[in-house]
């Protein structure tokens, strides 16, 4: 996914994989989720990253939106809102949030 579009502090957080998936630590997600909004994207959902000491992680599905882009971006900032509900496992060592957008 291009990120370029987006300010130089929500593409230094992010962390892009090698399929290309884009995920920001959980205390970046936020501006990140409405940078894109602001560059014109529509965020299609999160899912939540629980990630061990080995690179591992586990995924949790934990917001979905087919809305127009405003929606979108509210329904995300709203289900952002609620991550200290998640659990976090024992072994993690980091939690960052996976956003799909088009």
């Amino acid at each position: 996914m291009d990120i370029s579009a987006l300010p130089s502090d929500v593409r230094e957080a992010a962390h892009i994989d090698a399929n290309g998936e884009v995920s920001w630590p959980d205390e970046k997600a936020a501006s990140a989720i409405e940078a894109l909004t602001a560059a014109g994207h529509r965020v299609l959902g999160l899912d939540i990253r629980f990630y061990v000491a080995d690179g591992t992680f586990y995924e949790i599905p934990w917001s979905r939106s087919d809305a127009d882009a405003a929606e979108a971006d509210a329904s995300a900032l709203e289900a952002l809102s609620r991550i200290d509900d998640l659990e976090r496992p024992e072994d993690a060592v980091e939690r960052r949030v996976l956003v799909t957008w088009e």
